[in-house]
């Protein structure tokens, strides 16, 4: 509808009721009309300069809601330039007209708080204040989600990474524009003693730019000087150490079992050997076994029995008369010698195939249990205020403990810690997706394993960008944010800037099994030696005792051959009459010479 001009031939207002060409016709005219005018029209209209002051778009508000709320806009809207006055606020007759609340008069804003889509409104208007704007963001080099290429100036040339992705997926959609700054001390951001914020996120604080675009740590410290997105990437912490020297010991066969084990071990064969003695000795009638073993098993010696365990032990089949008690306890000696060899020929395997690394450092825990590296953190991120914070407590005090009053150890950047984890000094406290791709970089330059990343994790934080305080656009890239997770393109950007899994990292795609070297395998040929030269001495040892036995015994005397072949007194030994005491001579009666009382009397008559 359209008003009829007083007698000076001005317009007191326009309503526009068509689509985007009545609206571009209109726009033409309006800087002439010199009076407010109100854009109704059914969806946006990209080419048409719309502004939330004057534009109503229908299709944006409910079904149900849009004519009610359609009229309660145009009731407001003619209300308030029937009380307005000319203010200098007005001057061009817009619809930023000051009324008499000090509000501005908003259409739009009006039409979305009608139909209670408050937050809809919010969007609606960051999208168009964003289409078409110069943000000015400040960035850091950070991979794998930053990559920054600088020229000799030291200026931005390219820049790659999974948050540029991001921000040319947002770009595309959205329309605006970006120019990049670097920050001026090379800081992500922390809160000085003055209250003040250094790094980017002061430069955001303080307004000098837009956004910050890098994998910022979520802190509630931060929050209150800046806003952050949505969480778009969650991830723990981990310790970045040198690689340690792969574990090939003479005695690495000994390795699958701690000493406390083989104490056992050696602590049980000791002790079994009496117990069956004395179970043997002290039995005296057969329950299990009604055969005459007892008599026969009395006759075992304690080094027989220990002979019985050790032949067991090697799984060996080593036969003794045993006890009814006896039994019982070398079966449970063997039940242990089972779980025993199972046990150990698994671990073993494990531990000869897979090659270890020598290094005490697992997890954060045992950095203080540790003397061997001092650790590591970059200052003023948000590793210091977690080791350094006011509130720290537990293990994370103890490793800010040596920095309190002395932060001459802590590292500017990640380059001088990883410097200090190469020169074998230190280890370094960083994120696990950065400390992924140091190890591949330098795996990629060397081709060796200079690196590994400690298997313990701690502190799993989630990473946003930053933007001022009540920025709208933060909630818009929000939106933005979760509709890129939905749809696979976070899984997809991570596939394509993750470093690729190697040899030096767990679960690479190589497989580290490998085959048994001669280092490997140099325990077990040292047994084998220690066993030959061992029954080689006891050989030599053997034909020794044997050949002085030869010496000392006397010549025989020489016979003729038709003498009768009996025996001289000098020929009888002392052992031939033992021997003879053990036969049953000895148990006839008593009134038959004995073999003791025989050997004198030949020694006396001197009888051949």
């Amino acid at each position: 509808m359209k008003y009829a001009p007083p007698a000076d031939g001005a317009w007191e207002g326009v309503v526009a009721l068509g689509g985007c060409r009545v609206q571009r016709a209109l726009e033409r005219m309006e800087e002439q009309m010199r009076v407010p005018v109100l854009y109704v029209s059914w969806s946006t209209c990209r080419s048409a300069r719309q502004r939330s002051e004057n534009t109503v778009v229908l299709n944006d508000i409910q079904f149900h809601m849009r004519y009610s709320c359609l009229v309660w806009v145009l009731r407001q809207w003619a209300t308030s330039f029937l009380l307005a006055r000319p203010t200098p606020f007005n001057r061009r007759h817009n619809l930023n007209i000051s009324l008499g609340t000090k509000e501005a008069f908003v259409a739009e804003d009006i039409m979305y708080r009608c139909a209670g889509m408050v937050e809809v409104g919010n969007m609606y208007r960051a999208r168009k204040v964003l289409r078409g704007r110069v943000l000015k963001i400040v960035t850091i080099h950070r991979p794998p989600f930053v990559f920054l290429e600088m020229n000799s100036e030291g200026k931005i040339t390219r820049t790659t990474g999974f948050a540029f992705e991001m921000l040319k997926e947002l770009q595309r959609k959205l329309g605006f524009r970006y120019e990049l700054v670097l920050p001026y001390d090379g800081n992500w951001g922390n809160k000085l003693k003055n209250g003040t914020w250094n790094g980017m996120v002061g430069m955001v604080h303080r307004k000098e730019v837009d956004l910050g675009v890098a994998p910022f740590t979520i802190t509630l410290g931060r929050a209150e000087a800046i806003d952050f997105t949505f969480p778009f990437y969650v991830e723990p912490s981990a310790v970045l150490t040198p690689a340690g020297a792969t574990s090939k010991k003479i005695l690495a066969f000994l390795s699958p079992f701690t000493f406390e084990v083989w104490l056992g071990v050696l602590i049980s064969f000791v002790v079994l050997g009496p117990i069956m003695l004395a179970f043997s000795r002290t039995s005296s009638s057969a329950f299990l076994y009604p055969h005459n073993t007892y008599s026969a098993s009395r006759r075992v010696s304690l080094s027989g029995y220990y002979w019985m365990l050790c032949a067991s032990l090697f799984q060996q089949g080593v036969t003794y008369p045993l006890s009814s008690p006896a039994r019982v306890v070398f079966g449970a000696w063997i039940v242990g010698v089972i779980a025993l060899t199972c046990a150990y020929t698994g671990v073993l395997i494990s531990f000869l195939t897979v090659p270890r690394a020598e290094n005490g450092v697992e997890d954060l825990h045992s950095l203080p249990k540790q003397s061997e590296f001092l650790w590591t953190f970059k200052r003023n991120s948000a590793h210091h205020s977690l080791f350094l914070g006011k509130d720290t407590t537990g293990i994370y005090a103890q490793i800010g403990a040596p920095f309190i009053g002395n932060e001459d150890e802590l590292v500017d950047d990640n380059e001088d810690g990883i410097r200090k984890v190469l020169e074998r000094t230190h280890v370094y406290i960083k994120e696990r997706s950065f400390l992924d791709f140091v190890v591949e970089e330098n795996f990629r330059r060397s081709g060796q394993c200079n690196l590994r990343i400690a298997r313990g994790e701690f502190f799993p934080a989630g990473f946003g960008w930053i933007h001022q305080k009540g920025d709208d656009i933060g909630k818009l890239f929000n939106k933005e944010f979760i509709l890129m997770q939905q749809t696979g393109l976070f899984a997809k950007w991570k596939l394509q800037y993750w470093p690729k899994a190697n040899k030096c990292t767990n679960g690479g795609s190589r497989s580290l099994m490998q085959a048994l070297d001669i280092e490997d395998m140099a325990g077990s040929f040292v047994v084998l030696s220690s066993g030959f030269v061992s029954g080689v001495f006891l050989l030599v040892m053997e034909y020794f005792c044997k050949f002085r036995k030869v010496e000392r015994a006397p010549a025989p005397k020489s016979r003729g051959k038709t003498e009768d072949p009996q025996l001289t007194v000098d020929e009888i030994s002392e052992r031939d009459i033992k021997t003879l005491s053990g036969t049953e001579v000895s148990s006839t009666s008593a009134d038959r010479p004995q073999p003791k009382e025989i050997f004198q009397i030949l020694k006396t008559q001197k009888v051949e």
